[in-house]
């Protein structure tokens, strides 16, 4: 959100919206065994409500679970090391 005192609702629920994920599609050189790959840029105050509420969230999502997890656990380390 461009405005941190703005909450943004969701029109369906009635639920506060507080954050989003984009996923960015990297593209690979010419003959690389992948032509892509995606990295997900996620806002650091979002990254700490995943990491200390998402629990319920991560249990829903089993295709997509694992990868997220990681990430963040990575993110944590990164932070931790810096």
């Amino acid at each position: 959100m461009s405005d941190k005192n703005s909450i943004k609702i969701d029109g369906r629920t009635g639920h506060e919206i507080v954050g989003s994920i984009d996923v960015i599609r990297i593209d690979h050189e010419d003959g690389a065994a992948r032509p892509y790959h995606l990295e997900l840029e996620i806002d650091d105050h979002l990254a700490d409500q995943l990491i200390k509420y998402g629990s319920e969230v991560f249990s829903e999502v089993d295709l997509l679970s694992s990868g997220i997890r990681a990430g963040l656990i990575e993110r944590i380390a990164r932070r931790k090391s810096a």
